[in-house]
């Protein structure tokens, strides 16, 4: 599905920090091949997964976000654990 990107919301607690330098490479990585990956959210828009692919799109003035339900919360953390590699 595709979300504005006004209705995202960052987790409330951030599993890792980004650096300005890898929101600078993940945006001429977007540029050049595009998005990847959707962003996976919660019936709440809070992101599970992909808060920098998000911050980096939100720079690069994206008004719309490809997005990926998920309703389990065992996919949750799953997708949270993965997400902290």
């Amino acid at each position: 599905m595709i979300i504005s990107i006004d209705l995202l919301k960052e987790p409330k607690e951030m599993i890792r920090d980004h650096t300005r330098d890898d929101l600078t490479n993940l945006k001429a990585e977007i540029y050049k091949s595009g998005l990847r990956e959707a962003i996976v959210i919660d019936g709440d828009f809070v992101i599970i997964s992909g808060v920098r692919r998000f911050r980096a799109m939100k720079e690069m003035g994206w008004v719309y976000i490809p997005c990926r339900y998920v309703q389990d919360w065992e996919v949750k953390v799953a997708m949270q654990i993965m997400d902290k590699r």
